[in-house]
């Protein structure tokens, strides 16, 4: 989504997923032989009356005349599973170890079951590599490995595992009584 007076060239657009920013990190870290990277990120994304992180075919998008702003949490993972470490054989992070981190804060919520993935891949995602979150009926973000061009396109040539999810979906909570 394009500003009308940005303050520089560099910070034209509102970003409508914290994934590109997280990738673009993680790839630095890796050129400077950084082996095992995890990152996360909590901030707003925008959209432009649809619904963030959504195929924009799958809706008709609202007719809105200002953005609408979400709060979404990201993370991205690639490298080593664990810290180097004397009693830990090496392995390398997979989808497991990032779909377990997604559901350690599903139960923050202390409603677990609520939670749903369903074996769905966006374009930018590996196909059988990557799953749709839900919360019942709702669509609250992705988790997954980036599919192979997107990395070839990025000069990435190591496996990426994402996430990105809707802090409200995540927040709402039952407190123990």
């Amino acid at each position: 989504i394009a500003l009308a007076n940005p303050l520089s060239a560099d910070l034209g657009f509102m970003r409508t997923s914290l994934l590109p920013g997280l990738v673009a990190a993680l790839a630095t870290n890796r050129r400077r032989q950084q082996e095992r990277v995890r990152l996360f990120e909590v901030g707003n994304v925008f959209s432009d009356g649809g619904v963030v992180g959504e195929n924009p075919a799958d809706h008709y998008p609202k007719t809105t005349a200002t953005p609408t702003e979400t709060m979404r949490i990201g993370g991205v993972a690639c490298g080593g599973a664990f810290a180097e470490q004397w009693s830990e054989t090496r392995r390398v992070v997979d989808f497991f170890d990032v779909k377990g981190d997604v559901e350690s804060l599903f139960a923050l919520t202390n409603r677990t079951r609520e939670f749903s993935s369903i074996a769905t891949a966006p374009p930018w995602l590996q196909p059988g590599q990557a799953a749709e979150l839900r919360r019942g009926e709702r669509r609250i973000g992705w988790l997954g490995a980036l599919h192979p061009d997107l990395l070839k396109a990025l000069d990435i040539e190591y496996d990426v595992f994402v996430f990105e999810l809707d802090v409200e979906a995540i927040s709402a909570r039952a407190l123990p009584g």
